[in-house]
C-alpha cells in the first residue's frame, strides 16, 4: 500500500505539466528518396523561440504513399535566410521584398504549386530531415504499385518542435539530375517506338 500512495503522490506532483503537455505525433519514414505534393508552407515559432518556414510534405507513392513529413528551415538569421531563399528559388516561389509578406506569399505558392518534388528524408543524430532534390519529373497518378527507392525497415522520428541543423539543404537542392524513380508514362510509349 504504500508504495501506491508515493506513486499517487509523484503523479500528482507531474499534474500541472500533464494538463499543459500536448499531443506530439511523429511521422516516420525510412531514410531514403521520395515523390511528393507539398501539401502546406507556414511560418511558425518553435518552442525554443526560432523562426522557421515550416513544409509539410504527403509522399505520393510507393509504400510511404500517404504519409506526411515535415521540412524545418529557420528564418533567424541571415545565413538561414540565405539557404532559404536557396530553397525558395528551386521550388520557383516569389520571394517577397517585405518578410511579414512571407506567409501570404507562401499560401499563394501552395495554393498554385501542382508540381510533385524529389524529396531525400536523411536522420542524423535524432532528427530527420527533410532535403528538396528538385521538382519531379512525373506527375501525380502515375502508376500506384510503384516500391520507395529504399527498402529498409529503420525508422526515424520528425520532431514538430525541429531545431536541427537543416541550414544545409540548399546544397542538396542543386542536385537535379537524379535518376526519378518513376518514368512517366509517355516515356515507355518512346522507347517501344525505338525498338521498332
Amino acid at each position: 500500500m504504500g508504495k501506491n500512495k508515493e506513486l499517487h503522490k509523484e503523479l500528482k506532483s507531474l499534474q500541472s505539466q500533464w494538463k499543459q503537455a500536448e499531443p506530439r505525433t511523429f511521422s516516420t519514414i525510412a531514410d531514403g528518396d521520395y515523390v511528393a505534393k507539398i501539401t502546406e508552407m507556414s511560418v511558425e515559432t518553435s518552442k525554443s523561440g526560432r523562426i522557421q518556414v515550416v513544409t509539410t510534405f504527403k509522399i505520393a507513392d510507393g509504400k510511404m504513399k500517404g504519409k506526411e513529413v515535415k521540412k524545418f528551415d529557420g528564418i533567424s538569421s541571415e545565413q538561414n535566410m540565405q539557404f532559404f531563399k536557396g530553397y525558395c528559388q528551386v521550388l520557383g516561389i516569389e520571394i517577397p521584398e517585405d518578410l511579414s509578406d512571407l506567409p501570404e506569399a507562401l499560401d499563394e505558392f501552395v495554393s498554385e504549386f501542382e508540381s510533385l518534388v524529389n524529396i531525400a528524408a536523411v536522420t542524423k543524430d535524432e532528427y530527420q530531415n527533410i532535403r528538396v532534390k528538385g521538382l519531379s519529373e512525373y506527375e501525380s497518378g502515375d502508376d500506384d504499385d510503384s516500391e520507395s527507392s529504399d527498402d529498409d525497415d529503420d525508422s526515424s522520428e520528425d520532431d514538430d518542435d525541429e531545431d536541427s541543423d537543416d541550414d544545409d539543404d540548399a546544397e542538396d537542392d542543386e542536385d537535379e539530375d537524379e535518376e526519378p524513380k518513376k518514368k512517366k508514362k509517355g516515356d515507355k510509349d518512346k522507347k517501344k517506338k525505338k525498338k521498332k
